[in-house]
């Protein structure tokens, strides 16, 4: 008696198992119900985590800052935006010259011949020349956009009367105040130098491409690392801008929107290509609820006929009880789909833009687009 009811179980369990094996879709539809969650679960994927992310993000601001740098690295959208802003001028310059007043009478009534003046002339076009103001302000702008804050320098060349201007790492400056022209109060982290990782013949060489100030700077740093680490800078030659008070690059908020974007983009095109997709549906008869063949026919005639129909990712068979139809994965949306478009606007919305500046639109929104957004710049 035993020995039958374990035939009997056994006999359940086999046929459950052939069910199941008969059933079972191709490793990749499997896949699709079988997945993992990522080992790493910091990564962010979706625009509420990136507004989570937000919310905390003076005390995590380093992680932001790098999250921006990757996005402007490796997004082409977030890329483009700042580009825009960073390059909408065509910066020019002009050199005035103005009197200087002195308080020495004999120089006040001093007068310059002409060819003194046009020799100093000549000098202040060379200096200004060499700050390159074409091709720095895009520079540092871009640097303020995607870091949220940007620490400058200038250096001197007495051989090529010259004036070059050096952007600092953002990781060792922080304001400390500001002047009374209102340009920042900055201080410098001397660490900086040695975290580099260069020998010192090398790191004497780097540190020649800076100011004197700098040189003595770091000598007063080896001496005592401890009180000479953080030092201030001369604002009449350093300075920096900031975004806003916290340092923090704004246009990450954008970045929810490229999430969203992305879902629907992988949505749509799993909507048209489950259209290409057919379901050939073959049912087994029966008659008065009682099966006409048993499992292991099903499973063969299944087989047989899968040999015919299921060879390729765009038609699929599965057996069932009844007749034999065919059917698509998913049925023609003949609507145009608005998701898509909108969620594109909604990346550009996010970072305070009209999108039409990179889709057009009508004239007139856009000329009061620009109008803004020079005025943000």
């Amino acid at each position: 008696m035993a020995k039958r009811t374990d035939d009997v179980t056994n006999f359940r369990v086999n046929r459950i198992k052939d069910l199941e094996n008969m059933y079972a879709d191709e490793a990749s539809t499997a896949s699709r119900y079988n997945r993992t969650l990522t080992a790493n679960a910091n990564i962010i994927r979706t625009a509420k985590q990136v507004r989570e992310l937000l919310d905390k993000s003076i005390a995590n601001r380093e992680q932001i800052v790098k999250l921006s740098k990757e996005l402007y690295a490796k997004n082409p959208i977030y890329m483009q935006v700042i580009e825009y802003m960073a390059n909408m001028f065509m910066w020019r310059y002009k050199v005035t010259p103005h009197k200087v007043y002195t308080k020495s009478k004999a120089n006040a009534r001093k007068k310059l011949k002409e060819d003194d003046y046009m020799a100093i002339y000549r000098l202040m076009l060379e200096v200004v020349d060499g700050l390159s103001i074409e091709t720095k302000f895009p520079r540092l702008l871009t640097t303020l956009l995607v870091e949220g804050a940007v620490y400058i320098t200038t250096v001197s060349n007495d051989e090529s009367i010259t004036i070059d201007t050096l952007l600092l790492p953002n990781k060792y400056c922080r304001k400390i105040g500001e002047t009374q022209y209102g340009t920042a109060l900055i201080q410098f982290d001397f660490s900086y130098f040695d975290n580099l990782g260069l020998t010192k013949p090398q790191l004497n060489e780097y540190l020649e491409s800076f100011s004197e100030e700098f040189q003595k700077g770091y000598r007063a740093y080896k001496k005592d690392s401890m009180n000479n680490r953080w030092q201030d800078l001369d604002p009449h030659f350093s300075t920096g801008v900031l975004l806003n008070e916290y340092s923090l690059p704004t246009f990450i908020y954008l970045w929810g929107g490229l999430l969203d974007y992305e879902k629907y983009q992988d949505q749509e095109l799993e909507r048209h290509e489950d259209l290409l997709h057919h379901l050939v549906v073959q049912t087994m008869p029966h008659y008065e609820d009682k099966l006409l063949f048993e499992v292991d026919e099903v499973k063969a005639l299944h087989n047989s006929m899968k040999k015919k129909i299921d060879q390729g990712e765009r038609v699929k068979l599965v057996t069932t009880f009844g007749d034999v139809k065919v059917a698509h994965m998913a049925d023609s949306d003949t609507t145009e789909n608005k998701a898509l478009e909108k969620a594109f606007k909604a990346i550009f919305n996010n970072a305070g833009f009209n999108s039409g500046i990179f889709t057009g639109e009508s004239v007139e929104a856009l000329r009061y687009s620009l109008i803004r957004d020079k005025g943000y710049v």
